[in-house]
């Protein structure tokens, strides 16, 4: 009987026996969490577990468990994953709604390029590299690459074959007799010589008008050549004249730009004429050789009068001198920090001045035709020259002259855009879209 009443007292308080033990579970000290469980394993009873955290899932931890056999690697997937799928989603609808909304404003921004129609291109394969951005073209390596067509055509007749015969045979004679050095009279420069009056009117031209886009050369330096030869300083047959053919160069040669530029003046034959002369003078003394600030500055100017002339094939000559003549500057170590060498305030100006004017009008030609520069970014570290032209304008600030301009924007924006965006690997279109802001904003 006593039996009986005792276990029918343990079979009433049961219900209550296993309220107690709910609770337990619920505070995670009694009973193993449903993870654990679930595997066999052993379980602290701890919220969260060791095991659960060790493995990962501590989120779940004591009620929840993981979807059976979704693992990726060594990492669980857990059931609640669900709404990280939900956000990539919404994120593939956005990206698709963003690329319709990218291809219709390229659609009404588009830039139509009409095709050539001769018969020589339609075997042409379609040029790749080609990115619109709005007015404009980006056509990165293979910009200006249609000038190579023009080399499988015949040779335009130049603007001066009707030039004067006498000074053609002239020039064609010592040009034939460079090819022996040192046996060239060096009267016959001196002779041929142009007219004082046309020297002196075509020089005022010069730094009046387009002295300005060149540089490089100072009016003082010229005008002090000119009067050294008109007004017999130096004998065209002392040793004197002969240290200074490559100054007769310079001055040669900003004659003849001056008359190709001049519109008042209809000497293109003359000006030809003379760019002859200064390649013959800088053959003659050994330039390459022997390069100075003198060669260079020569250089630059029949850059400039190839990049002015209108036959098809000149901008590929003036390419080319510009290139010749940055070589020279790096010869000399123009294109080095100077700061620490032992030289005068007015050398360093000078160089700086050459150097920069050089580099700008190589970047010019390498931006045009879609080739590189001759300089590179990684070692190029000459300093600006000083600005001695900048002025003050009404308002009292001041501000830059051209050539300083030129400087700064060749300096902070060309050298290292035309590094980025004419390279021989592809051109990303955040590269592009990053260029374009300095180019517009430099000041």
């Amino acid at each position: 009987m006593h039996i009986m009443t005792t276990t029918a007292a343990r079979t009433g308080d049961a219900p209550a026996a296993r309220r107690r033990t709910a609770e337990t579970r619920d505070k995670g000290t009694t009973s193993s969490c449903a993870e654990c469980k679930r595997l066999r394993l052993r379980c602290d009873k701890k919220i969260p577990c060791i095991t659960c955290t060790r493995r990962g899932c501590a989120s779940i931890c004591p009620h929840e468990t993981l979807v059976k056999g979704v693992v990726q690697g060594k990492r669980l997937v857990l059931t609640t994953s669900r709404q990280l799928y939900d956000k990539i989603d919404a994120m593939r609808k956005r990206v698709v709604e963003l690329q319709d909304a990218i291809e219709r404003m390229d659609d009404k921004k588009e830039v139509r390029i009409a095709s050539l129609s001769s018969a020589q291109e339609d075997g042409l394969p379609e040029l790749v590299g080609k990115l619109a951005l709005e007015h404009e073209v980006f056509f990165g390596p293979h910009a200006a690459s249609e000038l190579f067509f023009f080399y499988d055509s015949s040779p335009p007749t130049p603007s001066w074959g009707n030039a004067k015969p006498r000074r053609c045979i002239l020039s064609q004679f010592m040009a034939r007799r460079l090819a022996m050095p040192g046996v060239v009279d060096v009267a016959q420069l001196f002779r041929v010589l142009p007219e004082e009056e046309i020297v002196r009117s075509s020089l005022a031209y010069f730094f009046e008008n387009v002295s300005w886009i060149f540089g490089a050369v100072s009016q003082n330096r010229v005008n002090t050549l000119a009067d050294a030869y008109y007004k017999g300083d130096l004998c065209p047959l002392t040793e004197a004249f002969g240290r200074q053919r490559r100054n007769y160069a310079v001055l040669v040669m900003s004659v003849a730009v001056a008359l190709v530029l001049d519109p008042h003046v209809e000497a293109v034959p003359d000006a030809h004429h003379y760019y002859t002369l200064a390649s013959v003078a800088l053959a003659y003394d050994e330039a390459l050789e022997n390069p100075d600030l003198d060669a260079i500055w020569t250089l630059h100017l029949m850059a400039w009068f190839m990049h002015l002339d209108g036959n098809p094939e000149s901008m590929s000559r003036a390419y080319s001198l510009a290139g010749l003549a940055s070589r020279l500057c790096q010869n000399l170590g123009l294109h080095r920090d100077d700061a620490g060498w032992n030289l005068p305030s007015e050398a360093k100006q000078e160089r700086r001045q050459l150097v920069w004017d050089v580099l700008w009008h190589d970047l010019c030609l390498a931006k045009t035709l879609g080739r590189p520069s001759a300089f590179s970014l990684h070692h190029f570290d000459a300093r600006l020259p000083y600005d001695t032209e900048a002025y003050l304008d009404d308002e009292g600030v001041w501000k830059q002259s051209f050539a300083a301009w030129n400087h700064c924007f060749a300096s902070a924006v060309m050298h290292r855009v035309h590094a980025e965006a004419f390279g021989a690997g592809s051109v990303t279109r955040d590269t592009v879209m990053d260029s374009k802001p300095r180019r517009m904003d430099h000041q």
